[in-house]
């Protein structure tokens, strides 16, 4: 049986390295975080909060800050009402497909409450916008945001509008995909000491109450909990390859919604064993399933080849949010897994998955034929390839290999 200690969640640093900035400004506590994850998501946070402290430290200085986000949608989206909360004017850079992903209705929010924002486009660069400016200082009031879009703008305001000198609301439309990382964003906020009411309407619009003039100061150490985002593809791999495979370091207990994989997994007829030293995910008889893919968008790949690994069909649904993330990953979940020999139907909001046991046509032997595929340069695209290797004749070859490190650098290393 295959031994991996999983690396630390990705979600949870980048909120806890934000309240601890924040923590520091207002009290001048320095709490201590504890955590292993080395990712160039982690990193921009990292060096934007360390960009963000200094400025706010020293500022005499009046000058603007620069924040290269890379290609992290959270470092950008979190950091653009922080910004504004504390008065900072901030030039944010943005790399890759980060320009491509949705951020206008953060912006006009935003903008209705005191900030001037500007988009810049560099003609000769592929992402139509390269450069955010932000000026001004944000006001407290009343925000509204749908529930639809990303929870990332939810969770941004909710870590900034505390600090603001008056009493805000957060009014949250419709049904909000991607709860769970709003309840982990939630959760931060309380080990710091902040108090945000929560109301919740039978048709599933949300009202947040945020009191003003709060401070991020309890909480001395945070260790991370293991990332279960990541940790999916090993447990899936563990359920299709020919060995049981021990994931160490992952919290059932804990608030990322991504632990729903055990669910998942369960359903389609995985064996797993779920213990306080680790998970084991053993080679099981796999059947098709249906999933909404609404709450758990990043595991929507992991799911897919699972699908294929499955007898039967596999539909997965309301997941049309996946076009806007590193890569139109609806798209390119179809494209790697029938270019190695799935049948995956690509529908508007979703796919559907026909297992190898009722496809076979592009098939050797019961299992996928294998061969090159691009990763589309996002992460999850080039490890859902990966582990897709297990249950193909042939080696699968991936182009832009090096974008899982965008998440888990030494991810080959591990899975190998």
């Amino acid at each position: 049986m295959k031994e991996i200690q999983i690396i630390s969640s990705k979600s949870e640093i980048h909120r806890y390295l934000i309240g601890a900035m924040l923590a520091e400004i207002g009290c001048g506590k320095v709490p201590e975080l504890i955590y292993n994850n080395e990712s160039k998501d982690v990193r921009a946070t990292e060096v934007c909060v360390a960009e963000i402290l200094h400025a706010a430290k020293n500022k005499e200085d009046d000058t603007e800050i620069v924040l290269n986000c890379g290609e992290s949608g959270s470092t950008l989206r979190f950091l653009l009402p922080i910004v504004g909360a504390l008065g900072l004017d901030a030039e944010f850079i943005l790399e890759g497909k980060l320009g491509e992903r949705p951020l206008e209705p953060l912006v006009n929010e935003l903008m209705a409450h005191g900030m001037t924002i500007e988009w810049e486009k560099e003609e000769t660069q592929r992402s139509p916008y390269t450069k955010v400016c932000a000026r001004g200082s944000l006001e407290s009031g009343n925000y509204k945001l749908a529930g639809n879009v990303s929870s990332q703008f939810i969770s941004g305001l909710l870590m900034a509008l505390p600090i603001l000198q008056g009493d805000s609301t957060l009014r949250v439309e419709g049904k909000t995909e991607s709860a769970p990382y709003i309840e982990m964003t939630l959760a931060m906020a309380g080990d710091f000491g902040l108090e945000i009411a929560e109301d919740k309407a039978s048709e599933g619009s949300c009202l947040y109450h945020i009191r003003g003039n709060q401070v991020y100061s309890k909480g001395e150490k945070w260790i991370a909990g293991g990332d279960w985002s990541n940790g999916a593809f090993f447990l899936a791999a563990g359920l299709i390859g020919d060995e049981p495979i021990k994931v160490m370091g992952l919290d059932i207990s804990s608030t990322q919604g991504d632990k729903g994989i055990i669910d998942y997994l369960k359903a389609f007829g995985g064996k797993l064993d779920v213990a306080d030293d680790g998970i084991i995910a053993y080679p099981s008889e796999l059947r098709g399933i249906e999933i909404d893919g609404s709450q758990n968008p990043d595991l929507v790949p992991v799911l897919a080849l699972i699908g294929i690994a499955s007898k039967g069909i596999t539909r997965i649904t309301n997941a049309k949010r996946l076009r806007y993330k590193e890569s139109d990953r609806l798209n390119a979940i179809a494209q790697v897994l029938k270019t190695i020999g799935g049948d995956i139907e690509e529908l508007t909001d979703g796919l559907i998955i026909r297992g190898l046991a009722c496809s076979g046509e592009n098939t050797v032997g019961g299992r996928l034929k294998g061969g090159e595929v691009s990763s589309q340069r996002d992460h999850r695209i080039a490890m859902m390839a990966t582990v897709a290797s297990l249950i193909s004749e042939e080696p699968v070859i991936i182009k832009d290999r090096e974008s899982v490190n965008k998440s888990y650098p030494g991810f080959y290393d591990i899975f190998i």
